[in-house]
């Protein structure tokens, strides 16, 4: 079975049992006849709200997950 092939399967399987979505935000890179891919989960990074009030949260942050 070639690589590519077992990894996207690999990643399906883990988008769908973590409810989370792996992305990639650049092309592939070939080096030293290599091709290297970096994927980022699409709920990375930092929580950017801000609250009109600076004690009051306008609204909650979504959960992760079910339930």
């Amino acid at each position: 079975m070639c690589y590519m092939l077992q990894f996207s399967e690999w990643k399906t399987q883990l988008e769908k049992s973590t409810a989370s979505s792996f992305v990639q935000h650049e092309g592939s890179k070939t080096k030293k006849e290599k091709k290297y891919m970096h994927f980022y989960c699409h709920r990375s990074g930092q929580n950017n709200r801000k609250s009109k009030q600076s004690n009051t949260r306008a609204r909650a942050v979504k959960s992760q997950g079910m339930f």
